[in-house]
């Protein structure tokens, strides 16, 4: 018998176009809620109900703030309990989306069908779990499985799966280098506490948009072991924090916890790291109405991180779907760039002057558009303070760097291979290395560097055969490094950039394997100085993006691992493009701050005005440092939640300054929140 579905949302859109009665059209996203108490009762009767993590409710563990967000991005989101909820053609066609929260229901199969039928004619799920589906887990124990059994009731049959509650404190991850999918573009961090990792099926066609698991390139914080593996069906299975499995025409998303949902309970909660932006992101993806790519088109881009000036780098291009138009073009940078092509997806660039080089991918069709930017250092000679061809001989790379054989190294020995290396033009740099090493130090003067590392597979041929940490001047930097898994891939060039300092005249490289032999084909230091870049002349602008060279510690200070919106530098601070021009520093977190050499050229009273947005309704709260003292006292704003590219001044009259070179500090007394530019002029 042939099915037919009628869709509401198009039959009421109809009826509004014949002129019938004033239905209102929008995108709509269904939220089911269970009901349970403390001590596990179900439905929680007379007792209150623990955690039911409510739209309506502002509170701590309430779920208005999720809310506001699906509203601020134009959707309506309404909530149903479960247990007055059935999953049929009526219920169903009337949403894009639907989020199952904590639940207790466990679906029929003639639910669970109609549910599956919706997916494959283009709706989109979303699911966690939790202990405190089953109750408060002091009292029904964190492993208990209610949440994990209506989960997987819905889930497992798309080769997805949770854990019961690990119960084993805060963790964050993050997608790995390179990753493209809308959700996970830029790495967001994803936060959660406790955690109920998702278990994927290796032979399944669910991806993992954020892997959980304890290599450098994911984890942010915590530990990834999962020690609770019961009532798992799927055999070997991967782990994630964030997991979407294809259906038909539509989606079903799992994450890892209930908590960045919340509005601010204990543990972590959707202000904390990223979380905010991943929903928002996720909703986004749901209905696909805020990306106008809506999935036609997609591109991803790749570039050697460090060249030298007289150097070519190779920009590799992948574009999926099909592209009109192709282009590559400088996005920033202080000098001209000269493309092989601006039209072809793989394709080289030169540089007519060190500096830091944004150069941008895009691809459009007539109904779709992406676009991907990849961040090149190019240096002057007299910078590289050495660069070590690790395992072979003096070596005149591509890329226009020079690199003296194998030398300042302890222990080890010699690997040699052959063939074509993926993402470098240099086959001959990769395909040597020293292995089986501890150490290499390198003799240097006191001051401030870049360090590259370049890595690749070429020996293995999966993952989990080789792992090793990586140390810079006593500091971890990598952790658990598995080439293979990071590349991915044998014969895939790998590059690793930090900022370090040198104090004590030598810089320490550090290798340490926890599987077979640590692996470096080569490294470059580079030298830097906060003298690189010239003092700001006041009065007259600071663009935020400006801050001083040094590091984290010296230029700035930022609580996160690397930049998040992918923008302008390649170091710790989150740059991303401005909607009115330049770029900003964003996805700010209490106690960071950023440094500027400037020159004041006239003692005198001055007024500053700092160009400001948030997506927040909470006052936000900075100050500014001069050498060392606080001169303006809190600065404090309000933006109502008006967006985060809704820009606004914030003003500061009577400011005192000395004439002369300083530092000027901006210090974060608040989180979530973007700086364009402080612009400092003479009071009137």
């Amino acid at each position: 018998m042939m099915k037919f579905h009628v869709n509401l949302r198009t039959y009421f859109l109809c009826v509004l176009l014949l002129g019938a009665a004033n239905p209102v059209f929008s995108q709509q996203i269904a939220y089911i809620h269970g009901d349970v108490a403390e001590d596990g009762a179900t439905p929680s009767g007379s007792q209150d109900p623990y955690d039911q993590m409510l739209l309506t409710d502002s509170g701590n563990t309430g779920m208005s703030d999720f809310k506001d967000l699906v509203e601020s991005q134009g959707y309506e989101i309404t909530q149903h309990y479960d247990a007055q909820t059935t999953l049929d053609n009526a219920f169903l066609d009337q949403y894009d989306a639907i989020i199952f929260g904590l639940h207790q229901k466990v679906w029929s199969s003639l639910e669970k069908d109609s549910l599956d039928d919706w997916i494959r004619d283009g709706g989109n799920m979303m699911i966690y779990s939790d202990s405190a589906s089953g109750g408060r887990f002091n009292i029904v124990g964190a492993q208990n499985p209610v949440g994990q059994t209506a989960t997987n009731n819905l889930i497992s049959r798309y080769g997805l799966e949770v854990t019961v509650d690990q119960a084993n404190g805060i963790k964050a991850y993050r997608a790995g280098p390179g990753a493209s999918h809308p959700i996970v573009q830029g790495r967001p961090i994803f936060e959660g506490e406790g955690v109920s990792p998702v278990a994927v099926d290796p032979t399944s066609n669910v991806q993992i948009l954020i892997p959980y698991n304890n290599s450098s390139d994911h984890r942010v914080s915590g530990d990834a072991t999962v020690n609770q593996l019961q009532n798992l069906t799927i055999s070997n299975p991967s782990f994630a924090a964030l997991a979407l499995a294809p259906v038909g025409a539509g989606n079903v998303i799992a994450t890892f916890d209930r908590q960045p949902m919340w509005n601010n309970g204990p543990g972590s909660d959707i202000e904390k790291r990223d979380n905010e932006e991943i929903l928002r992101r996720i909703v986004n993806f749901m209905v696909e109405d805020a990306d106008p790519n809506n999935g036609a088109i997609d591109v991803s881009a790749s570039a050697e991180l460090l060249i030298g000036e007289a150097g070519t780098a190779s920009l590799d291009g992948t574009i999926t779907g099909s592209a009109d138009s192709v282009q590559w073009r400088k996005v920033s940078g202080p000098g001209e760039v000269s493309f092989g092509s601006t039209s072809a997806a793989d394709t080289t660039a030169t540089f007519s002057s060190p500096g830091e080089y944004e150069l941008a991918l895009s691809a459009d069709n007539n109904s779709a558009s992406d676009e991907a930017s990849v961040n090149i250092q190019v240096v002057a000679e007299s910078q590289i303070a050495v660069a070590v061809n690790a395992g072979s001989v003096a070596y005149r790379s591509n890329t226009g760097i020079s690199y003296q054989d194998d030398a300042l190294f302890t222990g080890g020995h010699i690997d040699a291979f052959g063939g074509a290396v993926a993402g470098t033009t240099d086959d001959d740099l990769y395909n040597h290395a020293r292995s089986k090493h501890s150490a290499y130090r390198v003799p240097l003067d006191n001051g401030d560097y870049t360090v590259l590392l370049q890595l690749s597979e070429t020996f293995f041929t999966s993952a989990n055969q080789r792992q090793f940490d990586v140390s810079i001047e006593g500091q971890q930097v990598i952790d658990n490094l598995d080439l293979f898994a990071s590349a991915p891939g044998k014969n895939n060039a790998l590059d690793r950039r930090f900022d370090v300092t040198v104090t004590d005249g030598v810089l320490d490289l550090e290798f340490s394997a926890s599987i077979n032999n640590a692996l470096l084909n080569a490294f470059v230091v580079v030298e830097n100085s906060t003298s690189d870049i010239d003092a700001i002349s006041l009065p007259g602008r600071i663009e935020a993006e400006d801050y001083n060279l040094g590091g984290n510690g010296v230029g700035y200070f930022d609580t996160g691992a690397g930049n998040n919106g992918g923008a302008f530098r390649n170091d710790d601070v989150d740059i991303q493009a401005a909607s009115e021009g330049g770029f900003s520093v964003g996805w700010i977190a209490n106690g960071e701050w950023l440094a500027y050499t400037v020159d004041v050229q006239t003692s005198g009273s001055y007024t500053l005005r700092t160009r400001v947005a948030s997506l927040r309704t909470d006052t936000k709260t900075f100050h500014i440092e001069i050498d060392g003292t606080d001169v303006t006292g809190p600065i404090t704003f309000n933006t109502s939640g008006a967006g985060w590219q809704a820009w606004r001044d914030v003003v500061i009259d009577n400011v005192a300054l000395n004439a002369g070179p300083q530092e000027l500090r901006i210090v974060m007394d608040s989180s979530s929140f973007n700086i364009n530019y402080l612009d400092i002029q003479a009071a009137p």
